[in-house]
């Protein structure tokens, strides 16, 4: 399990990343998701899924973030990102 600043948890396993972020999400810190988002794609990540469970607010801005990571894996021949 790798964390970055303690906001998002992520695990790869296979061609499956697992996130977890930890707190909400908003334009201060959502460039932290969307590089981890680019990094487990760049490592060859076919689908994603992310566990919302702890996040009570998500801008608009990381929806945004999400929807184009999900282009990005469709456009690589992978899946999608799902959202729990």
């Amino acid at each position: 399990m790798i964390t970055m600043e303690k906001m998002v948890e992520y695990d790869i396993r296979g061609d499956i990343a697992f996130i977890k972020p930890n707190s909400n999400i908003d334009e201060s810190n959502s460039w932290q998701f969307q590089e981890i988002l680019r990094n487990v794609i760049d490592q060859g990540v076919v689908m994603i899924i992310v566990d919302l469970h702890l996040v009570e607010y998500m801008s608009s801005a990381t929806l945004g973030i999400a929807a184009a990571s999900t282009d990005r894996l469709e456009g690589l021949g992978g899946g999608s990102t799902s959202v729990t």
